[in-house]
């Protein structure tokens, strides 16, 4: 059957760096929970905290730690009836 595509998210970042994330995939999120954080390659500082858009349930993130902007870095299903 499936998940519909209109019950998964793809979170995007803005920005270029490293990617640290701060949760694991089979984790519950609510809107607004950090998802990862982006650190600029050169100064080492925080330059992109990435939150979730919607409540659901993590089901992928991305392993390399070297990312370009706007790379999916997680995945989403979102809270429905049938979870």
């Amino acid at each position: 059957m499936g998940i519909p595509f209109k019950d998964r998210r793809r979170v995007r970042t803005k920005t270029s760096g490293i990617l640290v994330l701060k949760v694991k995939c089979g984790d519950h999120l609510s809107v607004g929970d950090e998802i990862a954080e982006i650190i600029d390659t050169y100064e080492g500082d925080e330059i992109e905290v990435i939150k979730s858009p919607c409540e659901g349930c993590l089901f992928y993130h991305g392993s390399n730690p070297l990312i370009y902007s706007n790379t999916a870095i997680a995945k989403i299903i979102k809270d429905t009836d049938f979870i």
